[in-house]
């Protein structure tokens, strides 16, 4: 354990309790005599207690919330669409070989474009937002389970060999999930059906949660 020496200003105390974790500061202040003291000084006392500091738990991570702010591109001219989303798979690798195999560590994470995702001015609703966190999500769970994918697998020796391999697991689960928020779309009715949407926000989250040990964040 460090120890170190700390100086006292003059006229001041303080006095530490060990086995109370409450420290209390006496601040002793000399008062010039009046007329009613036959000798000495009076000492004025006057006392503070601190109390210690309570450590915070640290928040639970948790996937960003989009805000109207994050739809920066401009409404495409045309659409009927009252708001559209986008994002991108990014991912870095590690490569193991382990004899006859090859094993890869991936690091992937999807990124909300927000220079292209636009809104229409007059249609932004709470509701509407919530549709469009629902694509984000679809998107961060494409990146999910391509992790978990790409480290179930066996990938054979040579680097063209577990590249390609490696990028077909990659195009296979994102056109999977690009299928799936047409499908999203389709059901919920572009947010229009609520008690749908409630429905798939709720798995969402679930599967979401369940491949929580692959978050990036």
């Amino acid at each position: 354990m460090n120890s170190s020496k700390t100086t006292t200003p003059k006229g001041l105390t303080t006095i530490k309790a060990p086995l109370n974790p409450v420290t209390r500061n006496v601040q002793v202040k000399k008062v010039q005599p009046n007329q009613n003291t036959k000798s000495g000084s009076l000492i004025k006392v006057k006392s503070s207690i601190t109390k210690p500091a309570i450590k915070s738990k640290p928040a639970p991570k948790e996937f960003p919330k989009l805000t109207w702010a994050d739809f920066k591109g401009k409404p495409k001219e045309g659409s009927w669409f009252l708001a559209h989303s986008y994002w991108k798979i990014v991912y870095s690798y590690n490569v193991k070989n382990n004899g006859d195999h090859v094993k890869i560590s991936v690091n992937a994470k999807c990124i909300f474009e927000k220079e292209r995702a636009w809104v229409k001015c007059d249609c932004k609703s709470e509701r509407l937002l919530e549709h469009e966190q629902g694509h984000y999500y679809i998107g961060c769970l494409c990146a999910l389970v391509f992790q978990k994918r790409v480290q179930e697998a066996i990938f054979t020796l040579g680097k063209e060999n577990y590249q390609a391999e490696l990028r077909n697991i990659f195009m296979k689960t994102f056109n999977e999930y690009l299928t799936l928020e047409k499908k999203y779309d389709e059901e919920t009715k572009h947010y229009m059906d609520q008690e749908v949407q409630a429905v798939w926000d709720s798995k969402i989250i679930s599967q979401i949660n369940e491949l929580r040990k692959y978050w990036w964040i």
